[in-house]
């Protein structure tokens, strides 16, 4: 179902839409907004998959033992790395 409504348009916004519908890309106004609203749309579920990746990401590593985090010691961290990739190297 369609609906017909009014928008206010920045000018720069209007010519590059206009500029579309000029090079063929589109046939009016309303396939360049629908087009825009689309986008927004797919552009906003792929962030909150990416956020609800990270947020399990981050519940999974909540789980692991504290064993496997390296405290952060700034003149000492690479040495602790070196180790633990050995001590993993070694398993």
């Amino acid at each position: 179902m369609k609906e017909k409504t009014a928008i206010e348009i920045d000018a720069t916004l209007l010519a590059f839409a206009q500029a579309r519908i000029a090079d063929g890309e589109y046939a009016n106004l309303d396939e360049v907004v629908a087009a825009g609203i689309v986008a927004l749309r797919e552009n906003a579920a792929e962030i909150e998959l990416s956020i609800s990746g990270m947020a399990d990401e981050i519940r999974r590593r909540l789980q692991d033992p504290d064993d496997v985090y390296i405290e952060w010691n700034r003149e000492d961290v690479f040495r602790q790395l070196d180790a633990l990739n050995r001590r993993d190297a070694a398993e």
